[in-house]
């Protein structure tokens, strides 16, 4: 495991892990991370794919409740659909940069040859 793609993959999927948590703190593991990494080989692919299960946590996360309320305290949530879309968003634009790459590794060679004249 390269922590320093790790790395990468959670400041790409604002997942970094808070001062003083862990992993847990956060919605994926470093093993998650990697084996979505190693699937792919390309961090701008694995981190569209994370992006979109992202997608589907916070779904899962959020339920259908915009607020509750705990005692004196009220909490409200940005809409499910506008977070949900947001995420999908990411996943895309990680997706394109991901495609963006392939296509400046691509490379050719075409080669003209003149036959020698031969009696």
């Amino acid at each position: 495991m390269d922590e320093k793609i790790i790395k990468k993959m959670r400041r790409f999927l604002d997942e970094v892990i808070p001062e003083g948590g862990g992993e847990s703190d956060t919605r994926f593991s470093d093993d998650d991370l990697w084996e979505i990494y190693e699937e792919y080989q390309n961090v701008y692919k694995a981190v569209s794919v994370g992006w979109t299960e992202k997608a589907g946590m916070i779904a899962a996360e959020r339920g259908n409740y915009d607020e509750y309320h705990a005692g004196n305290e009220r909490y409200k949530y940005v809409n499910l659909t506008t977070a949900i879309n947001a995420a999908l968003a990411m996943a895309k634009q990680y997706d394109a940069l991901y495609k963006q790459e392939q296509e400046q590794n691509i490379s050719g060679l075409i080669l003209k040859f003149k036959a020698p004249d031969v009696i």
